[in-house]
């Protein structure tokens, strides 16, 4: 987070000051991201990984990208482009790579 803090200040440099009106009315948005979208969203993630292995834990945190972007289409209507869903098609295919019991993984 510093890392990105820093490389974001000169950027921020070339961008006008914002209003108190501005951030008055971009605030509740602001506290709505980081209460609603990650606060609880990781709790409930926290909590649901207690009751699951870890690779099926892993293969739901590394799913998420798959199923944004599924969502995205069904409810926004946005469009899948071929790269979109190769990447989908390439994630889904090294999550079912990586389940698949070898001998070297018997223990």
């Amino acid at each position: 987070m510093l890392f990105t803090s820093l490389g974001a200040l000169p950027i921020a440099l070339f961008f006008p000051t914002p209003t108190f009106e501005k951030l008055m009315f971009t605030l509740p948005s602001l506290l709505y991201l980081a209460v609603a979208c990650t606060i609880v969203t990781n709790s409930l993630q926290l909590y649901g990984q207690k009751y699951v292995s870890s690779t099926q834990a892993a293969i739901i945190y590394l799913l998420e990208p798959v199923f944004a972007a599924i969502l995205s289409y069904l409810i926004l209507g946005e469009v899948f482009t071929l790269k979109q869903t190769a990447g989908s098609a390439l994630i889904l295919l090294a999550m079912a790579l990586s389940t698949i019991k070898t001998k070297s993984n018997k223990i």
